[in-house]
């Protein structure tokens, strides 16, 4: 398969892209106050699923009633 240069260098961009909003989205939960947390997590969602171009994301976390129970937290 011939290689594409142009194809390769929006690859690079797109990881250099995603690697600067995974550093912009880490700050974000710098000493955010509790009340802000679920607000800021669908923020970064929607962000995340913009830069990977798809429309949707969700979040699990451990039942606290059953420990083999995955719940859906942030759709």
């Amino acid at each position: 398969m011939p290689h594409n240069a142009e194809g390769g260098h929006r690859a690079s961009v797109g990881a250099q892209n995603f690697k600067e909003l995974l550093l912009e989205v880490s700050t974000l939960f710098i000493n955010l106050p509790i009340d802000s947390i679920d607000e800021v997590i669908e923020d970064t969602q929607k962000k995340i699923c913009e830069s990977l171009g798809v429309d949707l994301s969700s979040l699990r976390q451990w039942s606290d009633r059953d420990r083999n129970l995955l719940t859906v937290s942030h759709l």
